[in-house]
């Protein structure tokens, strides 16, 4: 009685496992290197121009969307000053941060390249 059930479970088991995987249209493709090209040329231009005003002293908030502990997410403010990066502050607290956490993100040429 119970060997049916065994056959039958099998069965639908091993037909499961010979589905085809979902996957992009080649329309969807497509859609998605347009838009990789078009931020690419974006980013390219957007580098381009912060080259060309050649600011070395500026501050920029940033926060970083991360599953890591709430010092290396931000909000913090970034100053840099002579293109060096002088203070990072958290906005929550007023109090430095750690630097390590954004030795990445710390200036805006390392965001580019990031």
């Amino acid at each position: 009685m119970h060997l049916p059930i065994i056959i039958s479970a099998t069965l639908l088991l091993s037909l499961g496992m010979n589905l085809p995987v979902m996957s992009e249209t080649t329309v969807e493709k497509a859609q998605g290197q347009k838009n990789n090209n078009l931020n690419s040329r974006q980013l390219r231009f957007n580098r381009r121009l912060w080259e060309q005003a050649n600011i070395s002293n500026y501050r920029y908030t940033f926060s970083n969307g991360c599953f890591c502990i709430p010092d290396a997410r931000g909000p913090v403010v970034i100053e840099v000053r002579n293109g060096q990066t002088t203070s990072i502050i958290s906005v929550a607290t007023g109090k430095a941060v750690n630097p390590q956490f954004f030795q990445q993100y710390k200036t805006i040429p390392k965001l580019f390249n990031y």
